[in-house]
């Protein structure tokens, strides 16, 4: 039966080592300084080299018990402030003190030693209050946990499968050949409706509306800064209607730092919700990638174009971050 595991990233430590692991993948020179050929054969037939994500537990009765529990196929979901923060599923498991140190380090000479691979992370942000698993809400988790017979039971019995509940509740189907495409309708099925039509309230939801709007359209100064650095006109389309022009981010916002003009292309809002979506892809020589998936012809056309760029070299998307982006996305 398919199961559900958990580990936190509970402090600043855990979380910096998300980044090499879980938000990048790892860097297949380490494996193959840890490990030998067959060993990287057996484990990581399936995967692409550069495609490898990972976690690991410390030594220790309850985390060798669950790390002995783990299966292929068993859904891996990170927790940290509450929120559940990543979803994968495992795709194999090794115990490596050298692989782990390599990856991770040590502390005070332990390292996260029983390492399980993982498909690619779905970045997810949601309270553990607004999950149903079980009579009783699961407040908090103490490390690399599994989730018990009775609580996956009561899933089964709710969602038919876990397999459903995975899919309505963190939005992501992991069966799916495209792992790329995201049900959206999920989301929108889930935003709560208003009771009643209030005439009264129009005037507010209109403003609402337009606070939604600005919100996309990115932070005012990162969005001046391109609109001006890309003579306010779509990088890819060149479409130039100011009011559907949005600020996109190429490394995801983490700050004031990342709304830097280069790392921001100003995009029609069609072609910035596929790009957030990695249906369109911009390598680092700055040519267009649309995803096979897509059918429409207009935007098949714009297949292999080159993105239009600013004038001012300085305000060039960095190349360095389209890079890193594409490579962790191919």
């Amino acid at each position: 039966m398919t199961q559900i595991f958990i580990f936190t990233a509970g402090n600043s430590s855990a979380r910096s080592h998300l980044d090499d692991s879980i938000i990048n993948p790892l860097d297949f020179k380490k494996v193959e300084i840890s490990l030998d050929k067959k060993q990287i054969e057996n484990l990581l037939i399936s995967n692409n080299e550069k495609n490898i994500f990972c976690w690991g537990a410390m030594p220790g009765k309850n985390n060798l018990r669950n790390w002995n529990l783990m299966q292929k196929g068993d859904y891996v979901i990170c927790v940290y402030s509450s929120h559940y923060r990543f979803i994968s599923r495992c795709t194999g498991k090794i115990h490596s003190y050298n692989l782990a140190n390599n990856i991770w380090g040590s502390l005070d000479d332990k390292t996260w030693e029983y390492i399980y691979f993982l498909s690619r992370p779905l970045a997810i942000d949601i309270h553990l209050d607004n999950v149903d698993i079980g009579s009783s809400p699961i407040k908090s988790f103490g490390g690399f946990s599994r989730i018990s017979d009775e609580r996956i039971d009561f899933i089964i019995n709710k969602f038919s499968s876990l397999d459903n509940f995975i899919k309505q509740t963190f939005n992501y189907n992991f069966s799916s050949n495209n792992n790329r495409r995201l049900d959206l309708d999920i989301y929108r099925e889930n935003i709560n409706e208003q009771e009643y039509f209030n005439v009264k309230d129009i005037i507010d939801s209109r403003n609402r509306i337009l606070a939604s709007i600005c919100r996309r359209q990115g932070q005012e100064k990162f969005r001046r800064k391109l609109l001006e650095a890309y003579e306010r006109k779509c990088a890819v389309t060149n479409s130039s209607i100011s009011e559907t022009l949005e600020a996109a981010h190429i490394i995801p916002y983490k700050g004031s730092s990342t709304n830097h003009v280069q790392n921001g292309i100003l995009l029609r809002a069609d072609i910035h919700t596929l790009f957030d979506l990695d249906l369109l892809r911009i390598d680092e020589n700055y040519i267009i990638h649309m995803d096979k998936s897509i059918e429409d012809k207009e935007y098949k056309k714009l297949d292999l174009k080159y993105l239009r760029l600013p004038k001012n070299k300085e305000s060039h998307p960095s190349s360095e971050a389209l890079k890193k982006r594409f490579k962790n996305f191919i």
